[in-house]
Parts: structure tokens; sequence; C-alpha cells
């Protein structure tokens, strides 16, 4: 296991409950998530090198978290030329230059995974663009709202016990809400737009807040993990007509589109006004919104889609 994004370390976690050995090769140690893989018991091997080489040589599947880790299998490779057949490979980036540092080994490991629709798409035509042809077809695995999230926000998880039900939980999250927004000084007649570029009090946010904008631009958002975690929370989402935001967020469904780029500018704002004038349509999509997660962007349907990708490479 070559990487530790959180998504990486979620789905280490979930492999050692299944009675899995794990090692974590860090390949940057930026983000401050070194003491919680250790809190988590993941082992993690200090060597990027010829001893995480032999290593992983021993395993069963080697799952690469990032189109970074190109150099890294790259050298594996080099060293254990039937080392690709090891190799599962989920990409979390949308950008051409990604692209370029991954092109050279693609075709040489066993699968890709990918995000979003808009990202397998997109990186099947530089694909084709360059003529590299895969081994196998990617196979597309969206992130999910972890269990932690879900718990707070009320929704049948892992966590709930007979004295924290899903319904207990919904409502303390009303406590939660008005207790944050008193802090913040809002009324009931106030409406509180977030965009986050945090990890921290996420949850009291998201309880706080009426409607999430997420305005990324380009080719938009591979993904988009905190759209689904703010569509748990219930809340509305305002999203470019991009990436995978428009995958996730169903236009006049469970949120607002609006185009990436200047033209956008204008949308976004009357959809914020009109979010602000709508009190009921907010309530609405924002519950359409929290169906769509609990139906697809819960962390069993996620890991159910890993299951079948893991056991058909060590087939």
């Amino acid at each position: 296991m070559t990487g530790a994004p959180l998504s990486m370390m979620e789905l280490a976690t979930e492999l050692l409950s299944c009675g899995a050995t794990v090692s974590a090769v860090v390949l940057s140690k930026k983000g401050g998530l070194m003491s919680e893989l250790s809190r988590r018991r993941i082992k993690v091997l200090e060597d990027k090198a010829d001893f995480s080489f032999k290593t992983s040589m021993k395993a069963d599947l080697v799952i690469a978290g990032s189109a970074v880790c190109a150099s890294w299998i790259d050298q594996y490779m080099e060293r254990f030329p039937a080392g690709g057949s090891q190799v599962v490979w989920w990409i979390m980036e949308n950008r051409k230059e990604y692209f370029d540092r991954a092109k050279p080994v693609l075709n040489r490991v066993k699968k890709l995974l990918f995000l979003s629709e808009a990202q397998s798409s997109q990186w099947l035509t530089w694909c084709k663009e360059e003529s590299i042809k895969l081994r196998y077809a990617p196979t597309v695995i969206p992130l999910s709202v972890n269990d932690e999230l879900a718990f707070v926000a009320g929704i049948p998880c892992s966590l709930n016990t007979p004295t924290f039900t899903s319904e207990r939980m919904l409502e303390k999250r009303k406590l939660l809400r008005d207790s944050v927004r008193k802090e913040m000084g809002l009324t009931d007649n106030d409406i509180l737009l977030i965009s986050l570029s945090t990890t921290t009090r996420v949850a009291s946010l998201y309880s706080a807040a009426d409607v999430y904008v997420i305005n990324a631009q380009g080719m938009g958002e591979t993904f988009g993990r905190v759209t689904i975690e703010a569509m748990a929370f219930g809340l509305p989402v305002l999203g470019t007509d991009a990436g995978g935001t428009k995958e996730i967020v169903g236009h006049n469904e469970t949120g607002l589109l609006h185009p990436p780029g200047h033209p956008g500018v204008k949308l976004l704002a009357q959809n914020i006004q009109y979010m602000l004038e709508n009190p009921s349509e907010r309530e609405i999509m924002g519950m359409k919104g929290r169906k769509k997660v609990e139906k697809m962007y819960l962390k069993r349907h996620m890991y159910r889609k890993f299951a079948l990708v893991l056991s058909s490479c060590m087939r």
C-alpha cells in the first residue's frame, strides 16, 4: 500500500478489520496523518526504496493511492518485473500533468480505479491520444461518507448503539446546529453558506449550515468528498457543472449547477439568491440529497465495490 491520504488510511483500517496484514509506504509525511496511522496500528515502512520493494514482493496486492505513486511503481517493477500484476492503482487526480507523470506505467499495472465516470472518461481519452492500451478496463469506485460523520448526521451506521440510535443522533444534531449558530450570532432568518477548505470541526459547520457551495473550476472536482458529506447533513449543493460534481448533484433535485469560469459567476449569484428566498426548496433538495447519500455513498457501498475488485485481482 503506497501513499497515505485520508482515503487510503481508511481503506487500510478496513482491511485490518478483516484480518489482513497491511503495510503502508508513506511517500510524503505532510498532512498530519502519521500519528493517526500509528493510533490505528497501521504499520508504516519508513524506507521508500529497497525495504518497501522487498515487502511488496511478498504481498498479495499493492494498492497505490495517487498518481504521484508512479515513480515508486516504476522503481518497484524495475526490481520485480512481474510486480505489475500485483498493483491496483486508485488514481485520485484529474489533471494532465498527473497523467503525464503516470503514463509510463499505466499499461503495466493490473487494474486502474477512478473516483468518477468523468475522471475515467478523461483518462481513457488521454490514453487513446497517447496510444496506451490498458491491461483491463478501469473501474469507478466513488468515495464515501465515513461512519464518524454519518453517525453525527443521524444516518444509520456501524457506530450506532441502543443508546445512540440514528434517531437520537438526529436530535443531537439539531442541538449542535442551534449551539453553533448561536455562537456565530445567527438567527433563524439568517442563511449560512459554507465552502470548506478545512478538515476540522466539519460536523459542526455542516450542522449549522443551510447551503453548501462547491465552486471548483477547470475540469471541476475529481469527485468531491465534501459534497457528499454536505448532502449527508441535508444541505442542498450549489456546484459547478463539471467533473464529479455533476455526477453527484442532480440539478433542480439535490442542488443547482452553474458553469465553471466567468459565465458561471452571475448564475451562481442567482442560485444563492434563489436559496435565500426559498427555504422550503432548500429543505426539499437537502432531503433528496441525504437520501441519495444513504442509497449510494455510504461506507458499505464503497467497500462492496472494492471487495469485488480486490477479489478479482487476486485470482
